[in-house]
């Protein structure tokens, strides 16, 4: 029984990234979420999660950078682009053209280096 999931989740894997590699994104995020549908599968998947509290609590807070040319006024601005902008969201390394995602970090540096070296005085961090 698990080896036929293990066989499934291949599969489906393969089939994700065939259709991200050629450019059908949507089939690609359905693939992938067909995939983790079956609860065996997801009961594989929960076994090798990390849980939210182990990675972010007051010991290891995460870290929210934004490079702006003009002055972020609001709270608001530190998140992602709104969805009704999502024109505006380029391809980065984890993200896909026209998906608004919300980048957090574990040190400030490593937030910084993801958002390629801004200039200090253009970042802004929660």
């Amino acid at each position: 029984n698990r080896l036929r999931a293990v066989d499934i989740m291949q599969k489906e894997i393969v089939s994700c990234l065939e259709c991200f590699l050629s450019g059908d994104i949507k089939s690609a995020y359905d693939s992938f979420e067909s995939m983790l549908e079956p609860r065996t599968i997801s009961r594989h998947i929960e076994n090798i999660c990390i849980p939210l509290s182990d990675l972010c609590n007051e010991d290891k807070p995460l870290f929210r950078v934004r490079k702006s040319d003009t002055p972020l006024t609001s709270r608001r601005d530190m998140f992602h682009i709104p969805f009704s902008q999502r024109h505006f969201v380029r391809a980065q390394r984890f993200s896909v053209a026209g998906l608004p995602c919300l980048y957090l970090g574990t040190s400030l540096y490593i937030c910084w280096r993801e958002m390629d070296k801004p200039d200090f005085d253009k970042l802004y961090i929660s």
